[in-house]
């Protein structure tokens, strides 16, 4: 198992993937809500999700589902860039260790040489 699998998540992926998760629940209750709206066998006055979905659609042009499949996209894809960033540093981490690892491999071979002579 190598180092980077062993390493915990630090207190910057905590907070982002937890506004993320939060942001993907908040879109997917929108999309059932919107769903709801749309499916539910119910007179259109005694549809208080729909009645709210048509003034949300009046105010802003989209109603539930259409709001909830922009805040859905959004969080994957603040969630991405998260991983990206990580992936970038771990990667620069590694990168960094085994340059050294590769320096010190050279030193001592050289020792090993001026041993030799």
């Amino acid at each position: 198992m190598s180092k980077a699998s062993k390493k915990s998540l630090s207190t910057f992926e905590i907070v982002w993937y937890g506004i993320c998760a939060l942001l993907a629940l908040w879109g997917i209750v929108y999309i059932v809500l919107g769903l709801v709206a749309s499916y539910a066998e119910l007179p259109i006055k005694d549809n208080a999700i729909l009645s709210a979905s048509n003034s949300l659609k009046a105010t802003f042009g989209l109603g539930f589902l259409g709001w909830g499949l922009i805040i859905l996209v959004i969080s994957v894809l603040a969630a991405i860039v998260v991983l990206l960033v990580i992936a970038s540093k771990v990667d620069r981490t590694i990168e960094k260790a085994s340059r050294r690892a590769q320096r010190l491999a050279k030193l001592e071979a050289d020792i090993a040489n001026e041993q030799n002579k």
